[in-house]
């Protein structure tokens, strides 16, 4: 077995763990146990041989988009009002500075489509570029996205 998919499958034993854990209904951890997979599967797919920059923040992504999406789950399980506001549907960057207007424009939009929340989760680093690919946020991207 490649180092890749030890490291893979070391993953879905761990996110298993904590699914187990962290959900009480049986729906949920299932939810969020697909969800992880589907996500860990994906990194399966990319090619050692082949890794760039480009699949390195692809990757890293992966972890910003798990986390978040079982953050939404546990709310959702516990009914605390909220949504989840995937950032890679509002934050892009140009020559990489945050692309105010795009921002504002994309944000707004997904705000008012979701007024009877108050509370939102999202990604704190993960972007579009103006490629449209999957980067990364500067040093400090995470704190322009909270705000």
């Amino acid at each position: 077995m490649g180092k890749v998919k030890t490291t893979l499958t070391k993953m879905v034993e761990k996110y298993d763990k904590i699914t187990s854990e962290l959900y009480d209904k049986d729906e949920n951890k299932k939810k969020a146990f697909d969800f992880v997979n589907e996500k860990l599967d994906a990194l399966g797919r990319l090619s050692p041989d082949k890794f760039s920059g480009h699949e390195e923040k692809v990757v890293l992504a992966q972890g910003e988009l798990i986390s978040t999406n079982l953050m939404q789950f546990y709310l959702e399980e516990k009914e605390i009002s909220s949504t989840l506001l995937p950032a890679l549907d509002f934050m892009k960057t140009m020559e990489g500075e945050p692309e105010k207007e795009y921002i504002r424009e994309k944000l707004n939009k997904l705000l008012h489509s979701q007024k009877e929340h108050k509370l939102f989760i999202t990604q704190g680093y993960i972007c579009l570029n103006d490629e449209g690919d999957v980067d990364n946020l500067q040093r400090g991207g995470s704190d322009y996205t909270a705000s």
